[in-house]
């Protein structure tokens, strides 16, 4: 499939939070590509038709959340994503496709296209600790891999909290929603495609800083009840209610996000919440200044909660001079 000529010619304390922030992280959410380990597993994902891509071609409709943001005469873009999605919604809007055509460079929270920053975040997936995880925590993702058809001896290989992710990603799957259709690693792909220049909003370092966790987390993740059937059914709900907001660009789902989502009630997730959101945007919004001050038309990508609220990228780039304009 070359999804990425079509797009360029059309005219991306933690383990609940975890589950329901992951929309809101990008390139260090990689998902482990497990083969099947039995006859009844689903088979892996298969590359789409030409019939296939033709008809979510013919549905392509603007999606997520798209804002122009001009200074000194000069303007660039911000769009929300998605880091999950499904295949037709991987086809851009004519909205789109002009923001896109119209820059000479395109800024993701991570450049994956660079090979230091795919090294550095594979060195930190499998970093193990010297002490093992936990046992229950071993079981528990045992089982999980034998649930979801993954591989369980490629899963022990990672970090415990990627195999979360790994295994969220995993169920999410069961909603239609895939990892291979994020909409951040279809748009960089598509960027670098169509020439444009990548740039990167922040470093490996600072993204897996956001997702660390230690084996006293998983302890008490454990003795809270983290990993039961039921804490993951809520997340993913979670996590579907937004893809589909995004899907249908609804801007008054994603801004009260903080309420609907029930996962701020308590000082822990605020602090969650701050560190693996909040903190990141500031850094992001003056890297947006400084690209754009240095005469980039720029197309920003960013995961869609990076753009909620008086601590969102839009509100910070506003207090930065920046006229800000919601496009849709």
């Amino acid at each position: 499939m070359d999804i990425l000529h079509k797009l360029s010619h059309h005219g991306s304390k933690p383990f609940p939070i975890l589950i329901k922030r992951l929309l809101a992280l990008a390139g260090a959410v990689l998902y482990l590509t497990c083969q099947p380990v039995q006859a009844a597993c689903p088979p892996p994902l298969q590359e789409p038709s030409v019939e296939q891509i033709q008809a979510a071609q013919r549905v392509a409709k603007d999606r997520g959340f798209l804002w122009e943001v001009s200074k000194a005469g000069r303007v660039s873009y911000l769009y929300g994503t998605i880091h999950v999605a499904k295949l037709e919604w991987v086809f851009p809007g004519p909205q789109l496709v002009r923001a896109v055509q119209a820059s000479d460079t395109m800024a993701l929270e991570l450049n994956l296209l660079d090979d230091a920053t795919m090294q550095s975040i594979a060195q930190e997936r499998t970093r193990l600790d010297e002490v093992p995880p936990p046992e229950a925590f071993s079981q528990w993702s045992k089982a999980k891999a034998r649930e979801l058809c993954l591989n369980a001896a490629d899963l022990e290989k990672v970090r415990p909290e990627y195999q979360v992710m790994a295994i969220t990603l995993a169920m999410a799957r069961g909603y239609g929603l895939e990892p291979a259709f994020g909409i951040d690693a279809m748009l960089i792909q598509a960027g670098h495609k169509m020439g444009k220049a990548i740039e990167a909003l922040e470093t490996a370092e600072d993204q897996l800083r956001a997702l660390r966790a230690s084996n006293a987390d998983i302890e008490e993740a454990l003795a809270r009840g983290d990993f039961t059937a039921e804490e993951f059914e809520r997340g993913l709900h979670i996590l579907v209610k937004l893809a589909d907001a995004w899907a249908a660009s609804d801007q008054t789902a994603l801004d009260t996000y903080p309420q609907w989502c029930q996962c701020l009630n308590s000082a822990m997730e605020r602090q969650e919440m701050q560190r693996m959101v909040d903190d990141r945007n500031p850094k992001m919004a003056a890297r947006i200044e400084e690209l754009h001050g240095a005469g980039h038309k720029l197309f920003v990508a960013v995961g869609s909660l990076h753009l909620i609220g008086e601590k969102g990228l839009p509100a910070l780039l506003a207090q930065k001079g920046f006229a800000v304009k919601r496009i849709f």
